[in-house]
């Protein structure tokens, strides 16, 4: 859906003599959010369609899907591949990295849990197993 916007954003802003890398920002924002919010795969997606976009709409000759004779057309198609890519694998690397140190504070709960819950246990019967010390004088007296 983030990749249909993409593409309706760079059609409502698209004219001959903008940049392309004003697009390309807001593509690699796209990418960023789908990358939140679905992973990897989805923002790779997305990266595929700005580079659709961003071939068809800003760079010369319009719509030759990386036939260009200049070499800096190219170039820039390159680089904004390589930041999508790198964007998304470093948002899927943090959030996997979230999810990791959520589940190990989970376990580091659980886990003290059992803990206080065994002290307590151990604690309980060692005071209602043994029993408490008489006094010195009491004991005297019994034998």
């Amino acid at each position: 859906m983030l990749a249909i916007l993409g593409l309706v954003t760079g059609l409502m802003h698209w004219h001959h003599d903008m940049p392309a890398f004003l697009p390309s920002t807001l593509l690699n924002l796209y990418i960023i959010c789908v990358a939140f919010t679905w992973g990897f795969g989805p923002a790779i997606f997305t990266l595929c369609t700005g580079l659709l976009v961003i071939d068809f709409l800003y760079i010369e000759p319009y719509g030759l899907l990386f036939q260009h004779q200049n070499i800096y057309s190219s170039i820039y198609l390159l680089f904004f591949a390589l930041a999508g890519v790198i964007i998304a694998a470093m948002v899927h690397q943090r959030e996997a990295a979230r999810l990791h140190a959520q589940t190990m504070v989970e376990e580091a709960t659980e886990a003290q849990r059992k803990l206080e819950e065994f002290i307590g246990l151990v604690s309980h019967e060692l005071k209602t197993l043994w029993p408490r010390p008489r006094a010195a004088s009491s004991w005297r007296s019994a034998n």
